[in-house]
């Protein structure tokens, strides 16, 4: 009973850290994925359906609260959830380093499915909003990742999960 409600308090959590603190340290109006964050640090301590539900949540939560097309970060953090269930057995979820890595790539995989979604309904450049929007976003995303998985492994092992 314990984990279901540490991962749907995290998400939470992260959600409250997102609307709160993205406003205030945005350069240049760029904004780090706290939500997709927690799904990467959520997805080693779960199985491949909780997995899902969290990267569901995750983005119906994402979609609800910024504004864009409505379905496409559920759609990009599923993909995600998917991809970061096949490799996580190839990572020790103790390895800051490499999960730092990890965030940097499933970053830049959300933001290239995001930019598809948002191309197909309107038309803006590519490469100006991958070199622009994208790849800041997934460095930013990178910069706060550590700080933000050390707070939840903290929680972690305060509730013993």
């Amino acid at each position: 009973m314990r984990r279901p409600v540490f991962f749907l308090a995290s998400i939470f959590g992260v959600l409250f850290l997102q609307i709160i603190f993205s406003n205030h340290f945005n350069p240049l109006r760029i904004q780090p994925n706290f939500l997709l964050v927690a799904v990467i640090f959520l997805s080693f301590y779960a199985d491949f359906k909780i997995n899902v539900a969290i990267a569901f949540l995750a983005g119906f939560l994402k979609d609800s609260f910024t504004a864009g097309i409505f379905g496409a970060n559920i759609f990009s953090f599923l993909i995600c959830a998917i991809i970061l269930d096949q490799y996580k057995r190839y990572i020790y979820r103790e390895d800051l380093y490499l999960k730092v890595i990890l965030v940097f790539v499933i970053t830049l995989v959300n933001g290239l499915l995001n930019l598809v979604i948002v191309i197909s309904s309107i038309s803006i450049p590519f490469w100006g909003s991958f070199l622009f929007i994208v790849l800041p976003e997934s460095f930013y995303t990178t910069l706060v990742a550590p700080a933000l998985f050390w707070i939840m492994r903290k929680c972690a092992l305060k509730y013993s999960i």
